[in-house]
């Protein structure tokens, strides 16, 4: 069974960044299943998001370790999250209820990652 991690990147632009990070996943026994770039040019900064996959034996530890190599040499900003343990959401709510509707169903259709175990709501009048 394979596992997923999402890789998040925020850096000043260079050429190489790209080959360096998929360079490091396939290094460490991944694959790359999703990623998505953008330079914004006027602020010179890099933004990267990336799905893998890797085996059961893949140790993010390790893989922590030697992307921090990379991630210094690159000055970036990065985390690394594991696709099984979803993070959990508070959603605080207005009045108004269509924008509450939109979002307890956007987990259930995928769009949205996340548990949503609290609701606060504002007292009606």
């Amino acid at each position: 069974m394979s596992k997923q991690f999402a890789l998040k990147i925020i850096c000043p632009d260079k050429p190489g960044l790209i080959a360096a990070v998929t360079g490091t996943i396939a290094g460490s026994g991944g694959n790359v299943l999703h990623l998505s770039q953008y330079t914004a040019v006027d602020i010179e900064t890099f933004f990267l998001k990336s799905l893998f996959e890797t085996r059961d034996d893949f140790n993010l530890e390790a893989f922590r370790l030697g992307f921090a190599e990379v991630a210094e040499r690159f000055c970036m900003e990065w985390s690394v999250a594991d696709k099984a343990k979803k993070r959990r959401a508070a959603i605080l709510v207005s009045k108004t209820s269509h924008c509450l509707y939109e979002l307890l169903l956007k987990p259930q259709a995928g769009g949205l990652d996340c548990g949503i175990p609290v609701i606060i709501a504002q007292p009606s009048d």
